[in-house]
């Protein structure tokens, strides 16, 4: 059966166990406590995948001089998106603005300066510690340090001479049997999947805040879907000159948007990108390798869309006005720029990307931000699945620069 099914069937089970159960203070603490643990299931497979994967990849492509093409095709992807997504959100927000519904956090003291901070301080020190042991003890929060090792790794594996050879081989078999694990991680995916959506309907339910602000619910809902169904596919087809068609590779992208509207974690649905987008839209290992771990980083256009609508929203609750055009694209543009920081806050991107848009520009909330804390695991989902079909499609924009993609049959794919 194929995943996004399975997937999909998760959820429906996940809200109707939260329907059945969701007053049980003993199965909430029993969810609670399975998802962390098939998130830390996620991020042991994800970190030995980029250390291997990456460091093969970047070695095959340079083997065959494709490494800068395969490049400029992931910084156009994610600078593209980044920037027009936002911008066409926003535009969509200020025809119908809704003010962000009052939390059981609102009025709590605030601890942006603290927490931007503390999370630039340890990506600093994590990128200037000089220990790769430290680096890979850390890395389920930052990983850019360990993609900086693997790339380093990778640039000398170019087997350009017969004593690197056997090296190359070795690495390469072995990054071999890490997307077998991430293919059977895959296959599985539907256990985390239900008990993350268990967990996010649970955190709702008992919040309730969805409950009582329909419309808020319903405009980013709608924004979501019109920024996937429609904005995506035009830079999608525009990038790739009508080659691909968008809505085939969105459909085959399931899987890994359903995992990452569940867990909001990027970086435990990361080892579903990577084994689908070789399985079922065509992108060799070696891109997959590389593309995947560089998106998760730079590649944040649906944070940024959330983060922009979430705080014209929050700007609109607090002064009671919808904000003009010129500011809005004021905050698209703060909200493009805090994205490429979001990797810093795994699964609290919306939030802590947020923070950096009300710093930039020079806005004081006295802790009327923090009531985006009550309804993050629904903001917090929908940006990771915009960011998850990102990424997905981004792998075949970069498998397009360097002309390697094909299109598998529909009954090969997971």
């Amino acid at each position: 059966m194929k995943t996004w099914i399975t997937y999909l069937a998760s959820i429906l089970l996940g809200l109707a166990t939260t329907l059945l159960l969701g007053d049980s203070i003993y199965i909430s603490s029993l969810i609670s406590t399975l998802s962390q643990i098939v998130m830390n299931v996620g991020l042991l497979l994800f970190i030995p995948l980029v250390l291997v994967g990456f460091s093969s990849g970047v070695a095959s492509l340079r083997k065959d001089n494709l490494g800068s093409n395969n490049l400029k095709g992931i910084v156009l992807w994610s600078v593209v998106t980044a920037l027009i997504l936002p911008i066409c959100a926003t535009l969509l927000f200020t025809l119908y603005p809704v003010a962000f519904p009052v939390t059981s956090t609102a009025g709590q003291e605030s601890f942006s300066d603290s927490l931007l901070v503390s999370m630039f301080s340890s990506a600093g020190n994590q990128l200037l510690s000089g220990n790769p042991f430290y680096t890979l003890a850390t890395a389920s929060s930052f990983i850019l340090p360990i993609v900086i090792i693997s790339w380093i790794l990778g640039y000398a594996l170019k087997p350009n001479a017969d004593v690197i050879k056997p090296a190359y081989s070795i690495v390469n078999s072995f990054s071999e049997v890490m997307f077998r694990l991430s293919r059977a991680y895959t296959v599985l995916g539907y256990i985390i999947v239900y008990i993350a959506s268990t967990q996010t309907f649970i955190a709702l339910y008992q919040e309730k805040t969805v409950f009582v602000a329909p419309k808020f619910v319903a405009i980013f809902t709608s924004i979501t879907a019109l920024t996937s169904l429609i904005i995506i596919p035009i830079i999608y087809a525009i990038i790739t000159k009508g080659k691909r068609n968008p809505y085939k590779d969105t459909f085959r992208s399931l899987s890994a948007m359903f995992m990452a509207l569940t867990t909001s974690n990027i970086l435990v649905t990361a080892p579903v990108i990577e084994s689908t987008s070789r399985h079922n839209n065509g992108v060799q290992k070696r891109t997959a390798a590389t593309a995947t771990p560089l998106y998760t980083i730079i590649s944040r256009g649906g944070t940024a869309t959330i983060t922009a609508i979430s705080t014209l929203s929050i700007l609109t609750a607090v002064t009671g006005n919808s904000l003009d055009i010129k500011t809005s694209l004021i905050v698209a543009l703060f909200s493009a720029l805090s994205s490429f920081a979001a990797s810093l806050a795994p699964g609290f991107e919306v939030m802590f990307t947020s923070i950096i848009v009300f710093k930039l520009a020079n806005v004081t909330l006295y802790g009327a931000e923090m009531t985006i804390m009550g309804i993050l695991p629904l903001i917090n989902g929908l940006a990771l699945l915009l960011d998850a079909q990102l990424a997905m499609l981004g792998n075949v924009v970069a498998a397009t620069f360097i002309k390697t993609d094909i299109k598998p049959p529909y009954k090969d794919i997971l």
